[in-house]
């Protein structure tokens, strides 16, 4: 069935469930899973009249953070991971290019992330759904 999953992540509280059941199934199919965690170039912010404006710049901490991460998550997943990245960029992007560079015939992640934003300018979700060259899991979260 799928042999090479791509378990995009964020590290939101609710990812932590998405990252149980990616393990699970990659067990289970007995497929190659690799991860993905994509730090955005900034947080936006709908200001009304005045338009968009950034919350946050991207730095080398950020990036460390999220490279922190990952590795935290690799200690956690009770299968062997194939590939793992942190990037920065547009997740949207980042995600559907990499599932293409690796190969992957499923990406999994979860229906909401960090920002309550998404629901007005689109979820990363969606955006992936709409662009993938391959089946997308989206597991829905509490959060």
């Amino acid at each position: 069935m799928y042999k090479n999953i791509l378990y995009a992540t964020d590290f939101s509280k609710a990812s932590l469930e998405v990252e149980k059941r990616v393990a699970d199934l990659g067990s289970q199919l007995k497929s190659a899973v690799s991860v993905i965690h994509v730090v955005g170039y900034g947080s936006t912010v709908w200001a009304g009249g005045g338009g968009y404006f950034v919350l946050a710049e991207l730095n080398e901490e950020t990036m460390a953070e999220g490279k922190k991460a990952l590795a935290a998550c690799e200690g956690r997943f009770p299968i062997q991971l194939t590939n793992t990245r942190t990037v920065q960029g547009s997740p949207k992007k980042e995600i559907v290019d990499y599932a293409k560079e690796i190969n992957a015939d499923l990406i999994v992640l979860g229906s909401h992330g960090h920002t309550q934003v998404s629901d007005i300018l689109g979820t990363t979700a969606s955006g992936v759904l709409n662009k993938a060259n391959c089946d997308v899991l989206v597991i829905r979260t509490d959060e």
